[in-house]
């Protein structure tokens, strides 16, 4: 009887430290997402900023180019 009962609660152990470990995995993965999204979002708006400044060179770009055509004839 005595052993069953320290097989019982070293299972029972055995079962608290895992669903402490999960817990624990389930929190560390709900902080890298957020960390993750974040980042993403964050790099989103690094390319959008990107783009939105080689367009406004291609506008000065074509601006001139149409300038120095005009101002050859």
């Amino acid at each position: 009887n005595d052993a069953r009962e320290l097989h019982l609660g070293a299972i029972e152990y055995a079962d608290n430290v895992l669903k402490d470990i999960e817990v624990q995995l389930k929190a560390t993965l709900d902080v890298i997402h957020k960390e993750v999204s974040g980042f993403q979002a964050y790099m989103g708006d690094v390319v959008r900023t990107l783009y939105n400044n080689r367009q406004e060179l291609k506008g000065v770009v074509n601006n001139q180019a149409q300038e120095d055509d005009e101002s050859e004839q």
